[in-house]
């Protein structure tokens, strides 16, 4: 399959910038790599939808690994969408997934442009994000034990 020719030859291209092989080279990108572009990543149209179990040859994959690919291929989309609302980008800069995105994006989509964007996001947000302030409790103000409550007697 030229397709994950391709996707392993860009993986390596990737791994060779690097001394050692980088933090962003997670399982999921990896396993990405592999089932992608074999086609054999699962469809799913819900979150709810249950998916059978994946394998390669006779290597069964975990179901949140399965997961966690398809919620970095289902964000690639929007963050090529140079049009995305800026409410959208705002929600994608708090997902969990966003790095693992952004690495898939530059190993496999080679899209510098939109890499180069949500990178600047990134650190716009982390300056922009202010501690929060901690709102302290008022003290409970507990009612006497025997005042102001009456039991129902039967």
């Amino acid at each position: 399959n030229d397709n994950l020719w391709q996707s392993l030859r860009a993986l390596d291209t990737y791994r060779a910038r690097f001394q050692a092989a980088p933090d962003t080279l997670t399982n999921s990108i990896l396993l990405g790599s592999l089932i992608v572009p074999s086609g054999l990543l699962p469809r799913r149209t819900r979150p709810s939808d249950t998916v059978a179990s994946l394998t390669l040859g006779t290597l069964p994959i975990a179901r949140g690994q399965v997961d966690k690919v398809q919620q970095i291929i289902s964000v690639q989309a929007r963050l090529l969408d140079p049009e995305l609302p800026q409410h959208l980008q705002r929600a994608l800069l708090t997902r969990k997934i966003l790095l693992e995105a952004l690495s898939w994006m530059e190993i496999q989509n080679h899209t510098p442009d939109a890499l180069k964007h949500w990178r600047a996001l990134m650190a716009n947000n982390r300056t922009q994000a202010s501690p929060k302030r901690v709102r302290r409790r008022q003290p409970r103000r507990h009612q006497p034990r025997g005042r102001g409550r009456t039991r129902s007697s039967k």
